[in-house]
């Protein structure tokens, strides 16, 4: 399983989900995590059902709604979800992932836009 985490306060949804896709159709199993201050991906797939912290969504699973990745890696266990070949984070939390979390993943990328407004966040 490969873990990458997307951070930096500018918007990373279209891209993120379009990278889900493509490693979808790549036959990979993926979950794209929302770890966002605003939980944008609720409102990016249009949730019909948002008692679901786990949704298919293009292929692909999105997990929204978890107050941190421990409890998202709880809520998989518990359920006996399948293993993911790819997770992606979206993460703009501060509190989202510890130390160590941080440090396992395979993956980092820092993204930001021109806008001097995003670097001053």
């Amino acid at each position: 399983m490969k873990t990458w985490i997307f951070t930096g306060i500018c918007d990373k949804s279209d891209m993120l989900l379009y990278m889900c896709k493509i490693l979808a159709n790549g036959d990979n199993r993926v979950l794209l995590v929302d770890g966002a201050i605003d939980a944008k991906y609720k409102h990016c797939i249009g949730v019909i059902h948002p008692q679901l912290p786990v949704m298919e969504f293009a292929g692909f699973d999105v997990a929204t709604g978890f107050e941190n990745y421990t409890s998202l890696m709880d809520y998989l266990e518990e359920t006996d979800e399948k293993k993911y070949d790819y997770i992606v984070m979206d993460v703009e939390k501060t509190e989202f992932l510890d130390k160590m979390q941080w440090d396992t993943a395979d993956a980092h990328v820092w993204v930001s836009g021109f806008e001097g407004t995003g670097l001053r966040k």
